[in-house]
């Protein structure tokens, strides 16, 4: 169950990581909605951007086997040129459980439909591999789509102001349609080259979601997003999760926290030579 699991959570990481509000305060009368329309139109000129994500995950789980815990953090810096259709993330993840912690790095550059990844450790060593992606691919990450779809499911309130990195921010609360959020989270999963994930009872939801807020900081001076924050907690059984041919149960407690920077300022994504030379493996 762990791996579904996984699953589900990198899929929802992606929805919300290039999700993006802008706003317009020169009189600073500006309602919710009218900075979320002002948002999509800004999002549909972004040509390159930067981005810093961490994410904090705790899971419990009962199965047959018995009971353990995973606990895993990871640090996501990427850089995205959209115009080029060009991408670029590099990642330090830790993670414990049973008793044992280990770390693991690791790059992946996305080159039109293709992608190459790294990975590995210090005592196993690394290793790159190259796959090529469906055609339309990129444009399932470019995501611009998704943060409009996002927008939609959505209910947003301005809490305040506060600053980021020395830019005054409005704080955006963000109320999400939980059913229509996890079908945005099903449709994203299938980039991962998994199956599709289970689909879920409607009424659920609400039991499975113990506690889903999300907020963002949007610069007042450009309307770019500063940062956003979103926190998960879930409790469900494995039938509950529409695995019914498991048994278990599973609690999930998840932070997201993302810098966003550097938008539509020049970007130099350079493909490593040993990247270009690695193994081709077929993974649709």
């Amino acid at each position: 169950m762990f791996k579904k699991i996984a699953v589900f959570i990198m899929a929802l990481a992606m929805v919300i990581s290039f999700t993006a509000c802008y706003g317009d305060d020169d009189n600073g009368s500006l309602s919710a909605e009218e900075i979320i329309d002002k948002s999509v139109q800004v999002m549909r000129d972004v040509v390159s951007y930067r981005a810093d994500m961490d994410m904090v995950m705790d899971i419990a789980v009962v199965d047959e086997s018995g009971e353990y815990n995973l606990t895993m953090t990871a640090a996501i810096n990427g850089t995205f040129d959209i115009e080029n259709q060009k991408m670029m993330m590099d990642m330090i993840m830790e993670m414990s459980m049973l008793g044992m912690s280990f770390n693991i790095t690791g790059e992946s550059y996305l080159i039109n439909d293709m992608m190459y990844n790294m990975n590995g450790d210090e005592e196993s060593g690394y290793m790159w591999t190259k796959s090529e992606m469906p055609e339309g691919y990129w444009e399932e990450v470019n995501q611009m789509d998704t943060q409009v779809d996002m927008l939609e499911v959505v209910y947003v309130e301005i809490t305040g102001s506060e600053m980021i990195e020395g830019v005054e921010c409005y704080i955006l609360k963000l109320n999400p349609d939980i059913e229509q959020l996890w079908q945005l989270v099903m449709q994203q999963s299938s980039l991962t080259g998994e199956e599709m994930l289970p689909e879920i009872d409607i009424e659920l939801y609400q039991d499975i979601f113990k506690d889903f807020h999300m907020r963002q900081w949007v610069a007042k001076d450009t309307y770019y997003i500063a940062r956003a924050e979103m926190g998960i907690l879930m409790e469900a059984t494995a039938e509950e999760m529409g695995y019914t041919e498991e048994e278990g149960s599973m609690t999930a407690d998840i932070t997201i926290d993302i810098l966003a920077y550097d938008y539509n300022q020049p970007v130099t994504i350079v493909l490593p030579a040993e990247a270009e030379d690695a193994e081709l493996v077929d993974i649709y």
